[in-house]
């Protein structure tokens, strides 16, 4: 087909090659850690994205080497050919994220999207399977490949660009002032960008807290070594004329990675007074404010800020979070 010409029967009956041994250990590699490997929660994003991404490169694998080595693949047309690939592929993906609920891993349904990214790769740019299609289809499946493929990469470049940013503006650790910024943050409370009310800058963070038990945002982003420093400052407005109490919670990794108690982190309560109020936390209060032990000043995870019990709907406003 366009002086691309299928043949695949002398794959047939042979003995395993180096490359089915490689492909066979990458296999149960990927299955393991599929099911028992990848970032925990304290990851970093980029290792995150990364480790997204090798959904694309499973299945792409997994595509081009059940395209060689079916053997029955070979006495379909083309087009059912490619359908039953990719028919297998979703299967697969399916199954996968399935069997992913009730264990310490979490399904993520968009993981479907990378594995069937692969297989298009895979039937777009590998031999034999590429020759399955018309010209003018492949060239169409090529540039789709590179448009989503695109896609798939913008994650991690956003992520990548931020954490450039994260470490040139230390010991600032968050003012706002690009939306890439949007990714350090976690929480139940909607939170937007604004340009109505800053301290310092062009934008500030709205937050609009709920009336959950807790309701708030947790920065989890920013260089971990708070060593050379002193005091956080946190600026909050509050644009009504009552107080509202919140509560800044500042833990480690240690923290993170045992029981999570109440007493092996850092939590203070601060009345937030109508207009601009200035949090400054010594940093030698966080460090003793573990019982039984010192927090690591060197692996900082995460800074919190968050109201209690609130009986309707508030709004603050943060902006310039940075060390001193």
């Amino acid at each position: 087909m366009s002086g691309c010409l299928r043949n695949v029967s002398a794959s047939h009956g042979r003995p395993l090659s180096l490359i089915d041994i490689l492909v066979g250990l990458l296999t149960a590699i990927l299955i393991l850690l599929m099911f028992v490997g990848g970032p925990g929660y304290s990851a970093d994003r980029v290792t995150k994205h990364v480790w997204n991404l090798g959904h694309v490169f499973a299945f792409f694998l997994w595509t081009w080497y059940l395209a060689k080595r079916w053997r029955r693949l070979d006495r379909l047309r083309p087009l059912h050919r490619l359908l039953v690939l990719a028919g297998v592929v979703f299967g697969a993906g399916l199954l996968i994220e399935g069997l992913q609920y009730g264990t310490a891993r979490s399904a993520d349904w968009q993981d479907i999207g990378r594995n069937m990214l692969g297989c298009l790769v895979a039937i777009c740019w590998t031999y034999p399977l590429c020759c399955d299609l018309k010209p003018i289809a492949r060239r169409i499946g090529r540039l789709a490949s590179i448009l989503l493929g695109l896609l798939a990469l913008a994650p991690l470049a956003g992520s990548l660009a931020d954490s450039y940013l994260a470490r040139r503006d230390f010991p600032v650790l968050a003012d706002f002032e690009t939306p890439l910024e949007a990714e350090r943050w976690s929480g139940d409370a909607h939170r937007e960008r604004t340009a109505t009310v800053r301290l310092s800058g062009q934008y500030a963070l709205k937050v609009r807290l709920g009336t959950t038990r807790y309701s708030g945002v947790s920065l989890n982003t920013f260089p971990r070594d708070w060593q050379a420093y002193r005091a956080l400052e946190i600026g909050v407005f509050n644009p009504d004329q009552d107080v509202i109490f919140m509560t800044c919670r500042i833990h480690d990794r240690r923290h993170l990675e045992g029981p999570q108690r109440y007493q092996d982190r850092f939590n203070r309560r601060y009345a937030i007074q109508p207009g601009w109020n200035c949090i400054r936390i010594l940093l030698q209060d966080v460090q003793t404010a573990p019982e039984g032990r010192f927090m690591d000043l060197r692996n900082v995870m995460a800074v919190g800020l968050f109201a209690t019990g609130l009986e309707h709907p508030r709004v603050v406003f943060l902006d310039h979070i940075r060390l001193s």
